[in-house]
């Protein structure tokens, strides 16, 4: 069912100038930043806007004003076997996930995490705060990840005999923003964005050369 995407990608991330130029000159993994908070909307990760350098600005710009200007590296990076969530079979997937999150926060007599809307007295161009997307989409890797921590995105094989292969990656469509015209389905902040759990994914880095 899954399918593998070796080909390579263009994408770009959005952070601070120090963390930009450490990327560049060192060249390595171990210094990536991971997104970890519970309310991230695609789960743990390190993400990027496919090929979408203005997005990735303009959120750096308006959301991050400690550092003194905005900056973007170019991601080369490969999807390999990714929970792409414009695909059905795997919202399927992420369907199951949901009602076993459910099923044991029902059994705890807890309630499910809320996705938390829009501040609406504050424009803030990010989609809120994903707490229950983000627990759904931890439980799904949570049942695929190997159980070798050391291994963890390695295929492995279950007790029935089904070999399971982790996913490197997600990637989802947002729709925010404004509407391009009058009666538009078309916003003008959507955009696709990736989640990269396995870093082994990330090829290397770039300066982009529309760099502002």
């Amino acid at each position: 069912m899954l399918e593998s995407r070796p080909n390579l990608y263009v994408g770009y991330h959005g952070c601070s100038e120090k963390h930009g130029e450490e990327y560049l000159r060192l060249g390595t993994r171990k210094k990536i930043h991971i997104s970890e908070s519970d309310y991230e909307w695609l789960g743990r990760g390190f993400y990027i806007w496919e090929n979408n350098y203005t997005r990735a600005y303009e959120w750096r710009a308006k959301e991050y004003k400690t550092t003194e200007k905005p900056f973007v590296i170019g991601v080369i990076y490969s999807l390999d076997e990714c929970l792409d969530l414009t695909d059905s079979k795997y919202l399927d997937l992420v369907s199951q996930a949901y009602a076993s999150l459910k099923t044991a926060f029902d059994t705890a007599h807890k309630p499910l995490p809320v996705n938390q809307e829009f501040n609406k007295h504050k424009s803030s161009g990010i989609r809120g705060k994903r707490l229950l997307d983000f627990a759904v989409l931890e439980e799904l890797h949570s049942t695929m990840d190997n159980p070798n921590s050391q291994n963890k995105f390695d295929p492995w094989v279950r007790k029935d005999g089904k070999v399971v292969k982790p996913f490197d990656t997600v990637r989802s469509a947002f729709y925010e923003g404004e509407s391009v015209y009058k009666g538009a389905t078309f916003q003008k902040k959507n955009h696709i964005q990736i989640c990269i759990k396995n870093l082994n994914c990330i090829k290397g880095f770039f300066r982009p050369l529309d760099m502002k």
